[in-house]
């Protein structure tokens, strides 16, 4: 493990991450699954929405990374998505503090259309469970 993915894992040690220099690739959905838990609950159209990304995203990069495939992302992914689980106080905190290094430090380096394409996700994501909410 590089020392970045030493110190990003040890932002949130109860997600147990496994970096490497491809699951660092899915780092920027972090703010995207945070959204995700802003009502405390992670739902099946949210999961939808994200997923419509990742797939676009890996098709898009996976002819230069083909090491780069949804099922990687998947299993990146899964532990942040474990409704059963769900999501403790502890690991909101430490969710938190991997999205503000994310922001910081990862995202300040991208493309003003990168971080506005991100922002639309993550409105996107809110307004698929909020169509959720008011269906029951």
């Amino acid at each position: 493990m590089r020392r970045d993915d030493e110190f990003i894992a040890s932002l949130c040690p109860s997600f147990a991450l496994e970096l490497d220099g491809v699951n660092f690739q899915f780092l920027w959905l972090i703010p995207i699954i945070e959204v995700m838990w802003a009502d405390g609950r992670c739902q099946r159209e949210e999961i939808e929405v994200l997923f419509h990304y990742v797939d676009r995203f890996v098709r898009l990069v996976s002819p230069d990374f083909p090491a780069l495939t949804e099922a990687r992302a998947r299993r990146f992914l899964q532990p942040f998505l474990d409704a059963s689980v769900g999501l403790t106080p502890r690991k909101r905190a430490e969710l938190g503090r991997l999205r503000d290094y994310i922001v910081s430090e990862v995202m300040a380096a991208a493309l003003p259309d990168k971080r506005a394409h991100l922002f639309q996700i993550c409105v996107e994501v809110a307004a698929s469970a909020q169509v959720a909410v008011s269906d029951q």
